[in-house]
């Protein structure tokens, strides 16, 4: 009866801790379905920040232009607002074509990427995963602008036949290790692609913007000084040429060079403007080029964690990197 009690006793604590084990486990892939779901919400907005490559050339090149016929008013609205076929308007796609050719991949890419991390945290989950539509015609897509070198392009391609494999055999969450596994590399070369392509096509090119923009601003309130000054020296000239009138002689002489101000106060609030919306471009492509690294960096440390994925250390991963970058992903909104 001791043997049998004794047993018994046993059996119930190797019961208990198997159920406390599995509660624990997942409690922790919870975080790690957390990390990827903050994770994928940095992806939402990336289509608009990839179409806004060409849309900020198109800005500058219109700068431009109206910097240059800045006295021809039947000019300015075929530059500002050409016809479609119109010779301005083929001019402006043909000096922004290298950017129009590279947003496809890069939204390519992104969905690659997000589609990894939706797959994740569905395995965590212990769900089927789903193939995405992002995947359908990724090979002609990274054909386009040349932006990835052929090892990105390996990578890439990894990651995408992953996912389809994942789809058509039902991968479950004993196979989310095996995720780690084989993708580890191929996240961290994606992530660097998309943080080099960021920085050195989109943040570039704005800023290429804001100095075009600041130029036009600043050389359009010189020229408008310019003008009211000659405006004032005719005035001078009629009083002049009119004789008797020294009133009026002197009190345009007294004028400052500038007679009406206020125009120039309603540039500066529209130039202004402009700044500030490309500035949060800036910071939100930046935000964007942060939340990669932070998700490569945290899918290696979960790649570290991958046999005890229900541990203390990988939850505290999950869930650190989960914060941070939700955080990023709010400063990314702000402007897309």
């Amino acid at each position: 009866m001791l043997k049998l009690s004794l047993f018994r006793r046993t059996i119930a604590l190797v019961l208990l801790l198997s159920f406390t084990l599995i509660n624990t486990a997942c409690t922790d892939l919870k975080a790690i379905r957390a990390f990827t779901e903050s994770s994928t919400e940095i992806g939402k907005g990336f289509p608009n920040l990839a179409k806004d490559l060409s849309a900020s050339c198109k800005r500058q090149r219109t700068f431009q232009g109206i910097q240059r016929n800045q006295f021809r008013p039947d000019r300015l609205v075929a530059i500002t607002h050409p016809e479609p076929g119109s010779p301005d308007f083929r001019k402006l796609e043909r000096e922004c074509r290298a950017f129009t050719e590279i947003e496809e991949p890069l939204i390519a890419v992104n969905d690659v990427l997000m589609e990894y991390l939706a797959a994740m945290g569905a395995l965590a989950a212990d769900d089927l995963t789903a193939y995405g539509d992002g995947l359908d015609g990724l090979g002609n897509s990274l054909t386009n602008g040349n932006i990835f070198n052929a090892g990105e392009v390996g990578a890439i391609k990894g990651i995408a036949n992953f996912i389809l494999k994942a789809s058509t055999e039902g991968y479950r969450r004993k196979q989310l290790k095996n995720a780690l596994e084989e993708n580890n590399n191929n996240i961290k070369t994606i992530s660097y692609a998309l943080q080099r392509i960021i920085a050195e096509k989109y943040v570039l090119q704005l800023k290429n913007e804001r100095e075009q923009m600041r130029s036009y601003y600043s050389t359009s309130i010189l020229q408008y000084g310019d003008y009211m000054r000659r405006m004032v020296a005719q005035r001078r000239q009629t009083g002049l040429a009119q004789g008797g009138h020294r009133v009026a002689i002197v009190r345009a002489q007294d004028e400052p060079d500038v007679e009406d101000p206020l125009p120039i106060i309603r540039v500066k609030r529209i130039w202004d403007e402009d700044e500030k919306e490309i500035q949060d471009k800036i910071a939100g492509a930046e935000a964007y080029g942060k939340a990669v690294a932070k998700i490569a960096e945290g899918h290696q440390k979960l790649y570290r964690e991958r046999n005890q994925l229900g541990s203390k250390e990988a939850l505290k991963i999950a869930l650190t990197y989960g914060q941070t970058i939700k955080s990023l992903v709010d400063d990314f909104r702000e402007a897309f």
